[in-house]
Order: structure tokens, then sequence, then C-alpha cells
């Protein structure tokens, strides 16, 4: 499904809602919830109105009215538009609203109608549960107040999680996001903005509000990528052996993602986006990750050891630390990897193994296979020459 088809999608549906809420036209949620295209909801819609005598005769009036309702419900796909940027972005955003209560569980289980795509199954946009409609007149005008929260500031309250906070997530999940808010989608940019948009869909609140949390979102990542543009540059991430290391790393550093992925390619993803939305250690898993540090110290009490342990008090500062830490223990596994594969001791010189090189591309053959071809010819000669 293009990111048009679901953008209608989105529209129609709630036009369904306005018929029903509206005009009380039966809608068969049921049989809406295995719809995967624009043009199934505009059938049913024409059906509806078509088999009403009551709703044929106004269709005019209706029309207009379940698009008004619609442009009251949800966000216009333009201000998604800077989203599409990369992967990279599209991802973030959909992290980045699940670390701030503005798009709480509770807020989202409220609303009916939703599903988030997946590729587990079919693209099924939206599904239908037992609980009452949300869209009703008092969707459209009430307001669920925002939690305002200042720029920076990592410990937004939630009315919703006064009683479940982050906490109860497993100590190897990064710190300040709410996985439960996220699902497994498809691994493309569209993808992720079809995830954000459903998000921001089913948030009750106003249209401007909803704007104004996506330009929040557009302005947090700004400032993040200027801080951050390219935070693993000294690993290829478009290798999957890198992209899996690095993924258990920052389990094994409490910077877990606790969403799996579909795809190499998403998880690559999924790391970036938790490593950009991460809100830092909590003191419980710093106090783990300097007892895990000083396991690994020859002299723990030595200052220098300790200088990188004091306790860092931003996320950005967080961030730093494992940064360090990572690239770190990278360069050292790549080390060990050399030292075990160098076990013959045998250096060539850069010269050689340009030749070496050459050969193995108009040959085809690996250069283990080369040299060793090399070496039996060179032992077959000398013991013919020896029997001479």
């Amino acid at each position: 499904m293009t990111q048009m088809d679901y953008g209608r999608c989105r529209k129609y549906y709630q036009y369904l809602r306005c018929l029903e809420t509206l005009y009380k036209a039966n809608v068969n949620w049921e049989e809406v919830s295995f719809f995967h295209s624009a043009t199934q909801y505009a059938y049913l819609i024409n059906k509806l109105i078509a088999d009403n005598d009551s709703l044929r005769e106004r269709r005019k009036i209706i029309v207009r009215d379940m698009k008004a309702y619609a442009s009251a419900s949800i966000v216009p796909e333009i201000y998604f538009i800077w989203m599409k940027d990369s992967d990279r972005v599209a991802c973030y955003t959909m992290f980045w609203l699940a670390s701030h209560s503005e798009i709480s569980l509770p807020v989202l289980n409220s609303l009916k109608g939703f599903s988030i795509p997946s590729v587990k199954s079919d693209f099924n946009p939206f599904i239908n549960d037992k609980s009452e409609h949300a869209a009703d007149a008092s969707y459209i005008h009430s307001v669920q107040e925002f939690t305002t929260f200042s720029k920076g500031d990592q410990n937004l309250k939630n009315p919703f999680f006064d009683k479940n906070n982050f906490d109860v997530f497993v100590d190897d999940h990064a710190n300040g996001i709410n996985f439960q808010c996220i699902n497994t989608v498809s691994d493309t940019v569209d993808g992720y903005i079809f995830n954000v948009m459903l998000l921001i869909d089913q948030i009750n609140t106003t249209i401007d509000k909803k704007i104004s949390l996506i330009d929040k979102a557009h302005q947090a990542w700004c400032e993040h990528f200027s801080r951050f543009p390219r935070p693993f540059k000294w690993i290829d991430l478009n290798e999957e052996d890198n992209v899996l290391w690095l993924w258990d790393y920052m389990r094994k550093n409490h910077i877990g993602c606790d969403v799996l992925p579909s795809s190499s390619k998403q998880r690559k993803y999924f790391l970036l986006a938790t490593f950009d939305n991460w809100a830092g250690w909590t003191n419980e898993q710093f106090s783990k990750q300097k007892e895990n540090a000083r396991k690994v110290r020859a002299n723990p009490e030595e200052p220098s050891s300790l200088k990188k342990l004091l306790n860092p008090t931003t996320p950005d500062a967080c961030r730093n630390i494992f940064l360090d830490n990572a690239r770190n223990a990278w360069v050292q596994k790549r080390h060990r990897q050399k030292i075990k594969k160098d076990t013959t001791g045998i250096k060539l010189t850069a010269q050689s193994r340009k030749k070496l090189m050459a050969i193995q591309q108009l040959s085809g053959v690996e250069p283990n296979a080369i040299l060793k071809s090399l070496i039996d010819d060179a032992y077959q000669r000398m013991k013919e020459k020896n029997k001479d």
C-alpha cells in the first residue's frame, strides 16, 4: 500500500465514522477490519448511501459533512513530508512519539478502529474492538490537554503512567522509550510514516495540537541530528554482522530495543532510533555499568580508569560515554580478530598483496586457494628436482 493510498484510507475511515455517528448508518466494522485498500472503503461508503433512501436524497450534504468530519479528525499529509527524508528520520519520529506522554498507551487503547500495519500479516490499518466508538461530536471538539514540557526535559509527567512508569522495563531496555507503543512495520520509510500517522490519528485532541506535536518532533530531530549526525561512523552498519554486534552490545549496556525487527535493514534503523531517543541510564543501570567496568580493569582504583565513570547528568553525556566505550570495544574486537586470523605469522608486503588481489580478480579464485596452489606447485617442483 502506497502512502497516498493509506492517506485516502485514513480519510475514508473517518467518512464511515461520520456516517455512523451523525447519520446512524449501520457500519459493519468487522468487515472494515479486513479492508486493505482505499477502493474497498469507497465502495462501502457509496453502498451505504445508495442503499438508504434518506441518505441517498441528501448525498451532497452528507459528502460535505463527511469531508468536514475527516478534516477535523486527521492531520493533512503535508505535515508528514519531512519524515520522508530518510529511514532514520522516519524511524526516529516513530520512537520519539513513544518517548512522550502525549502518545501513551491508555490514549491509544481508548480509541476504536486502528491497527498498526505489520509485516506479520497483510496490511490491515483498521481493526474493530468491542469498545464504544470515540468518533462522536465530543471527539471532534474535546481537547485532551498535552502535558507541557521544556526543551531537553527528560522527566515528562504523564497522567496515564503515574502508577506504571518506564521503570517497569527490564534493565537492559533503553530508558525513556515506551516500546509498547511501537509495533513491527514494513522496513521502508513509508512503513514508518504509516505508523506515525496512526499514532497521531489516535490522539484525542484538536488538529492544532497534533500539528504542534509534529512540529516539536521535527525540532527535536533537527537539534539531535546537529549533535549526532553520524554517531557510529567508526563501524560499517551496512554489514549485517556489524549491526548484530552493535545491537547485542547496546543491550548488554542497558540500551536494548524491545521491538523485534523484521529484517536486517530494520534492525539497523531500530538500533539508531533507540540510541537517538534514549533518555540516558537510570541510576540503577549506571551503577551496573560502573560495576561491569571495574571488573574488566586491572586497577579499578586508578583515577584514570574511573575518569569516564563519573555520573553523567544529561542524556547526551550518556550517549558520548557509550559511544566512547562502544568504539573502544569495537577496535579491540577487530584487533583480536586480526591476531586470530594471522596464525602463520607470515605477512605479505603491500606489493605482494596487490598482486595477489589482481590474480584473484582475473581468476575468480579466493586468495587462500591461490596461495595453496602456488605452494603445492612449488613443493611438487622441488620434489621432482631432488629426484633428478
